[in-house]
């Protein structure tokens, strides 16, 4: 079981501003047959998207970042009314030394995390599931190499940090917001995975 609280997957009442949309299978596996017990998952649900970071990607978009990078920084230009000029906007991503920056299978991870969490209509931070639940929504096989996998994904998210130069803006304080965060504010894994009364595969 993983027990999550997460930034990324809560509902907030904020003034910050949002965007909408539709959570879908991760792009790497839009194109595999879905297995029929994991079909309910892939029903359309609509979903609250934070904008600013919908605009500047939180992975990378190949398996694994071959420099060795540990941060990076993302920088554009937006427009500022009040001040009629465009004004810099930056989002820097760190990840930790030992697990490094996300990669674009983790960003497969992360968007079966906020799947689950739609499911439960994000409801409270703290989110619970198992390993098996993320294999079974990502389509990948019941291995023991695969529940690793997930369990690293899972730190690897857990070990970023997310830090912005006017990449938020509050309406009602009509201002630009620098705001430094994580996606997962804890993380907490059972090395044991229960399913239907039994130990699965990559469990210990």
């Amino acid at each position: 079981m993983v027990v999550v609280q997460c930034e990324k997957c809560m509902k907030e009442n904020s003034s910050v501003k949002k965007g909408s949309g539709t959570l879908e299978a991760p792009a790497s596996i839009a194109n595999r047959p879905v297995p029929e017990s994991s079909r309910p998952l892939f029903q359309n649900q609509s979903a609250v998207d934070e904008l600013n970071l919908a605009e500047f990607p939180l992975a990378a978009i190949s398996d694994r970042f071959l420099d060795g990078t540990k941060t990076v920084v993302l920088e554009d230009t937006v427009f500022d009314r009040e001040q009629n000029k465009y004004l810099p906007r930056r989002l820097t991503l760190s990840g930790s030394d030992r697990y490094g920056l996300p990669t674009s299978k983790d960003d497969d991870v992360l968007l079966a995390c906020i799947q689950l969490s739609r499911l439960n209509d994000f409801a409270t931070r703290e989110v619970s599931f198992s390993r098996y639940e993320i294999l079974r929504l990502l389509g990948w096989a019941d291995e023991s190499r695969n529940y690793e996998r997930v369990a690293t994904s899972l730190r690897r998210w857990k070990g970023l940090s997310i830090y912005s130069d006017r990449a938020f803006y509050d309406h009602q304080q009509q201002s630009w917001v620098n705001r430094d965060f994580g996606v997962f504010d804890n993380l907490v894994i059972y090395r044991r995975e229960v399913i239907q009364g039994k130990a699965a595969p990559g469990s210990s």
